[in-house]
C-alpha cells in the first residue's frame, strides 16, 4: 500500500502534459474504462488531444448502433485528457459538469472516427473544454462540453 502511495505522490508531481502522455501513450498504464474503449492516440499536446476510435461489436446497443454511453465515455476521456494536459505539478481536477449532444449515430461497420478535445478556458480555479466525434469525412457525430474544478495540492502556487 505504501508503495502505491509513493508512486502516486511521484506521479502527481509531474506536469499534467507528462501525466497525460504517460497514461495515453502506454496502453498498459490506462485505467480500466480507457482500456475497454480501445482507442488509439493520434495527438497529445497542451490543451489539445485527438484519438482514433474504431467501432467494436461489443459496443453496439439493441438498435444496432454504437451505444451512446460509449460515445459519451470517449468524449469524457478526451476532454479529461485535454484538461489534464494543462495542470501544473501537484494539481488535479474534478469534473463539475459534462454535457453531450448526439447529432448522428455511429454504426458498427462505420470507419474509424476521430475523437478530439481542446481547452476553451483555463483559469486558476476552473477549466472549460469542448470535445467532438467526427468521421473521416468530417461529419459531426457528437459534441460535448465540460467544466472542471482545479484542485491545488497543499502549498502549491497558483501558477497554472
Amino acid at each position: 500500500m505504501q508503495s502505491n502511495i509513493n508512486q502516486h505522490h511521484a506521479y502527481i508531481q509531474l506536469s499534467g502534459l507528462t501525466r497525460a502522455r504517460i497514461l495515453e501513450e502506454d496502453e498498459e498504464c490506462r485505467p480500466g474504462v480507457a482500456c475497454d474503449l480501445a482507442y488509439e492516440v493520434e495527438r497529445i499536446a497542451k490543451g489539445n488531444v485527438c484519438y482514433r476510435y474504431t467501432p467494436r461489436a461489443a459496443h453496439v446497443d439493441h438498435q444496432g448502433t454504437v451505444h451512446r454511453g460509449i460515445l459519451a465515455s470517449l468524449l469524457d476521456t478526451a476532454i479529461g485528457s485535454a484538461i489534464t494536459t494543462t495542470l501544473s505539478p501537484g494539481s488535479s481536477y474534478t469534473m463539475m459538469d459534462l454535457s453531450i449532444k448526439f447529432i448522428d449515430s455511429l454504426l458498427p461497420d462505420d470507419q474509424a472516427v476521430l475523437v478530439g478535445a481542446r481547452i476553451e478556458h483555463s483559469g486558476r480555479r476552473t477549466c472549460m473544454a469542448e470535445g467532438w466525434l467526427r468521421n473521416d469525412e468530417g461529419r459531426l457525430i457528437a459534441k460535448g462540453t465540460a467544466t472542471a474544478l482545479i484542485l491545488k495540492a497543499r502549498g502549491a502556487t497558483d501558477g497554472h
